[in-house]
């Protein structure tokens, strides 16, 4: 099919729009904007309307999209194709809603063929698919190639993408789904069946089975238990039995126990009896009260103590009266009133004084004692200064100062032992360092400002190259200009000939004929002719020159490749050092470089290193010199270097030792001075105190005097002769206060008499009257009354204790039943005691409730075993309805299975016999457009593409690494091999390219051009581009331009 003509009325923005195609290749140029995409979409509609092939009738949903912008109304379009078989038609469409219509017109005949032509499920006329074989998803996928469909190339998976695309429209031919996407999605229905529908069938089946299994097994489950029932229901009878006649021996036993009983009930009625005669003479004292006789014995009590008191106090009255006298007769025969006491003032003064004389005594004695203590201490602490160093010749703090010594001296110890251990480190890494940079010191010793020369290098590679491909360039382009003359200058020598015999005839003519108008044309001839030799004389001097700057250009070729043939020092160094690029070679040399810098640092550190070792090395000397002299003058010696702590440590303490010596004697001075001074004071205050003393003693001396006392005033113990003093004063003032306190006692005594008497008379009347109201003479008649009244109800109780007894024997019966219960128990005792029988009768219910217990377990047992059992016929049921439910699941898992089989071996079948044809075109397009820079492309049985290393300027590239552009060349040679391969056994396939060059440089844009141009022999190609470099590229590969 060929394009002729399309005629727009009104489309998107296109309105009232004509183009005539030609039949190769047709190059449509516009702007963005300008409607190329629209007039694409157009050509398509027009041949296959704009209903979907999988909707019901009615327009697609961009439909409304392609809406004319001007005039909706006016929404179609007419176009011309024709077909290789022959035959020209005429398509006419209008989109507008509800009143779209198509129409196929034959021209020639120009006749309406629209009815001889299918409708589609969409009530599309199928007039473009008759003709081209082709459905519209078909055509859309395989002939149209627009910059979208090359978006998704160009990443890591770009093969597979571009197999994938292919398949789409091989298999589909919608080029929306593949062959392997079809399986995919039957793989994934049949995994869905197997774990929504076949997996759960299966379980629940097995579940069904499961149940059905289980209610055999309750069955038969229940008759071994429904065994044990019976025998369990035999054996409670027997226990039942036994217990029945336990209990009647229990009843035989108690009857034999009343019997026992009845002596023993026998003998509490005769006590009962007993008592109640003994209570018989004690009735009339039963109501006698004791309520008021605790009162009336207290009474009584009270009474007989208030006498007695009353006659111990008039013998006590007696006697104090009797003393009084005594002491009055003994106070007149003394005849002296008590001395004139001593004033309190002076005698308290006077035992101050003597209190404070004995208080300086003894603290003179002690401060003489501690004067002679401190005197000895001091002694001691002088002879133990003088066995140790004078520090005090010393720093102002000789500790701080040996400590800074000591302290300077370690630093200097571990800044020896670090700075040394420095050194040995840096010394391994010089090591390591100079045999890093002596890895690669021979490929580099000779090598000055290396990095200027391989930048040199390749800019002088660089260069070459440039010379080297504009050589290339040139020598192409002179030979393509030298042949274009060789081809040309045969014409024009023929043409010259030609001239020179039409000029010969016209020659001919005039001198035969002598006719003059034949010179006119023989001067055109003529100029024509000298036109021609002109032109062709030209053309040799030009070809000549050509030819000899083809030379000049082939031998300049060759000598830029004689000079690369060689290998320059460079290059030399790659071999030797290995390296595969300069890039690798420079980066070899820069860790060369960085290495040799960083020996060069380390060997300078390492130096200066040994500089800080020497020093510290030096300095540990001198520092021990200046301990050792210290340590001296503290009366240490110091052997060697480990001895400074310890040395330290006992300087320290002896320094501590005499300043504590020193401390004690400044603190023993101070006490001394302070003893002289107490023993000073204590002196002077003992003289003043015994003036003092003498003064106080001879006041009381005169006191004791004029008191008729001089035998004490004369005493030389003025103390003991003031205590004798005192007490006769004592003893005189003493009678004087017991006489006062007698006659004080014996009025308290005459008033306490009086108080006693009336007490004793009210507890008589007391007593009298409790004694009246009781009906007794006396307390000991009310208490012989009270004594038979706590008898007889002491008989009260013991008959009511008996009587319990007697209830507890009877055991609820009277006494006459008892007797009739003994009278019935006559014969044999039984054989066993009671607690016998209570012990069997409770084992036996003991071992009746075991069985009873296992019995209702066993019932339970059956009941649950009977009620978790399923009903065997719903079961079954189930078991036949999922049994079917899983043989269709499996059936049409199998079906599917069958559509995946038949769907892979068709679509092999299909890809091994389109693969070769569309690889061997694919394969040759690709070489046109690269210039021959790719290989083979070759496509396998299962559609997978390969391509063989590319080799461009010498590198090898592999396939998964082509750049994007490539990828689309690649593309587009497999799209131009597939629709020659649609095209080859039907109507040739026009094909709509929109802009698929956006990643092609000149030389390929140009190539591709060429065979597009090719391609255009046998399949229409419209070409739709906003690029000026295609229209170019097109126009010189002879192409049909139309701007829009």
């Amino acid at each position: 099919m060929r394009i002729k003509r399309v005629h727009v009325d009104g489309y998107g923005r296109l309105s009232d729009v004509s183009l005539d195609f030609d039949s190769g290749l047709n190059v449509i140029v516009g702007p963005n904007e300008r409607g190329k995409s629209t007039l694409r979409a157009f050509i398509t509609d027009m041949l296959y309307g704009q209903r979907r092939e999988d909707q019901a009738p009615g327009q697609a949903e961009d439909g409304d999209l392609r809406r004319p912008w001007v005039n909706p109304d006016i929404y179609g379009g007419r176009l011309w194709y024709e077909l290789s078989r022959g035959g020209v038609f005429e398509v006419r469409r209008s989109f507008v809603k509800g009143r779209g219509r198509v129409s196929v017109i034959e021209s020639g005949p120009d006749r309406d063929i629209t009815a001889t032509f299918p409708l589609l499920s969409n009530r599309e006329v199928n007039f473009a698919g008759a003709h081209l074989g082709l459905s519209r998803g078909v055509f859309t996928a395989a002939a149209t190639i627009g910059h979208l469909n090359l978006d998704g190339l160009g990443d890591a998976d770009a093969m597979a993408r571009i197999r994938a695309r292919l398949l789409a429209i091989t298999d589909s031919g919608l080029g929306t789904r593949s062959a392997d996407e079809a399986l995919a999605v039957l793989q994934e229905r049949i995994d869905h069946l197997a774990e929504a529908c076949i997996a759960p069938l299966e379980g629940r089946l097995a579940e069904v089975r499961a149940r059905l299994a289980d209610a055999e097994s309750r069955r038969r489950a229940l008759a071994p238990l429904n065994r044990r029932r019976a025998e369990l229901r035999r054996r409670i009878a027997g226990l039942e039995a036994g217990r029945d006649r336990l209990r009647g021996l229990l009843r035989r036993i108690q009857a034999h126990r009343r019997a026992g009983r009845l002596q023993d009930a026998e003998r509490i009625q005769q006590r009962i009896d007993t008592v109640t005669q003994q209570s018989f003479p004690l009735v009339p004292f039963r109501d006698v009260s004791t309520a008021k006789l605790h009162e009336a014995q207290q009474a009584r009590m009270m009474a007989d103590t208030a006498r007695l008191q009353a006659a111990r106090r008039e013998t006590e009255l007696s006697r104090m009266t009797a003393d009084l006298e005594a002491i009055e007769a003994a106070a007149a025969s003394g005849g002296g009133r008590p001395p004139t006491p001593i004033p309190e003032e002076t005698e308290r003064r006077f035992h101050e004084l003597r209190t404070k004389m004995e208080r300086f005594s003894g603290r003179l004695e002690e401060a003489n004692a501690r004067l002679r203590q401190i005197e000895e201490q001091t002694a001691g602490v002088q002879r133990r200064l003088a066995d140790l160093p004078d520090f005090t010749r010393m720093a102002t703090d000789p500790v701080e100062w040996l400590t800074q010594l000591a302290n300077a001296f370690t630093l200097a110890l571990r800044a020896r032992e670090q700075e040394t251990a420095a050194r040995d480190r840096l010394l391994n890494e010089v090591a390591a360092a100079r045999l890093d940079a002596s890895r690669d010191a021979d490929l580099f010793q000779d090598t000055e400002s290396f990095s200027e020369r391989l930048r040199a290098f390749d800019e002088a590679r660089r260069r070459a190259s440039e010379k080297r491909v504009e050589a290339e360039n040139r020598l192409h382009s002179l030979g393509a200009l030298r042949d274009d003359l060789k081809d040309r200058l045969p014409g024009m020598a023929w043409l010259s000939g030609v001239c020179g015999v039409f000029l010969a005839l016209l020659a001919a003519v005039f001198l035969t004929t002598g006719r003059s108008p034949v010179l006119y044309p023989g001067a055109i001839i003529l100029l024509a002719m000298a036109y021609f030799v002109a032109n062709w004389a030209a053309g040799r001097r030009q070809h000549a020159r050509m030819s000899r700057q083809l030379g000049e250009a082939q031998a300049e070729l060759d000598k830029l490749a004689a000079e690369d043939s060689g290998l320059s020092p460079v290059e030399m160094l790659l071999k030797r050092a290995n390296c595969g690029s300069l890039r690798e070679l420079e980066a070899r040399y820069d860790r060369h470089r960085e290495e040799t810098a960083r020996l060069n640092a380390l060997v300078r550190e390492m130096e200066q290193q040994e500089i800080r070792v020497l020093e510290a090395e030096t300095r540990v000397p001198k520092l021990f010199l200046r301990l050792q002299e210290a340590f001296l003058a503290a009366g240490e010696v110091l052997e060697d270097e480990d001895t400074v702590q310890s040395a330290l440590s006992r300087t320290i303490s002896r320094y501590q030792e005499h300043r504590e010596a020193k401390r004690r004697m400044s603190d023993l001075r101070n006490q001394m001075q302070l003893a002289i001074e107490q023993q000073r004071e204590s002196q002077g205050g003992l003289e003043k105190t015994r003036e003092a003393l003498d003064r106080v003693e001879g006041q009381i001396r005169d006191i004791m005097r004029d008191c008729g006392c001089a035998e004490l005033a004369d005493s030389e113990d003025l103390l003991a002769a003031l205590r004798a003093y005192a007490d006769l004063g004592v003893r005189r003032q003493s009678a004087l206060g017991q006489a006062e306190m007698l006659r004080r006692q014996l009025e308290e005594g005459r008033a306490l008499l009086e108080e006693e008497r009336a007490e004793r008379d009210g507890h008589t009347q007391t007593l009298h009257r409790l004694l009246d109201a009781a009906g007794a003479a006396s307390v000991e008649e009310w208490l012989d009354r009270a004594e038979k009244a706590r008898e007889y109800r002491s008989l009260q109780q013991s008959r009511l204790a008996l009587e319990e007894q007697l209830d507890l024997l009877l055991d609820g019966l009277t006494l006459a039943e008892l007797r009739r219960a003994a009278a019935e128990a006559e014969g044999d005792p039984p054989e066993m005691t009671q607690e016998q029988a209570e012990r069997e009768l409770a084992r036996l219910e003991m071992e009746l409730g075991g069985l009873n217990a296992e019995h209702g377990r066993l019932c339970r047992e059956c009941r649950d075993t009977e009620t978790g059992a399923d009903p065997a016929a719903p079961l079954k049921e189930e078991e036949d309805r999922l049994t079917r439910a899983l043989g269709d699941a499996r059936l049409r898992r199998d079906a599917l299975l069958r559509a995946a089989a038949l769907i892979e071996d068709a679509s092999q079948r299909r890809h091994a016999r389109i693969a070769p044809p569309i690889a061997e075109d694919a394969s040759r397009f690709l070489r046109v457009v690269t210039g021959g820079e790719h290989g083979e492309l070759r496509i396998g049985a299962d559609f997978g593409i390969t391509l063989d290393q590319a080799a461009v300027k010498g590198l090898e590239i592999a396939p998964q690494n082509l750049s994007k552009g490539a990828l689309d060349q690649l593309y587009l040679s497999l799209r131009l091999a597939l629709v020659r391969l649609l095209s080859a056994n039907g109507e040739a396939i026009p094909m709509l390219l929109d802009d698929p060059f956006a990643n092609y440089d000149d030389q390929r844009l140009r190539a591709a051009m060429g065979l597009l141009k090719e391609v255009g022999d046998s399949n229409q190609v419209l070409l739709f581009t906003c690029r000026e470099d295609v229209g170019l590229a097109a126009c010189g590969a002879g192409a049909t331009i139309h701007e829009i």
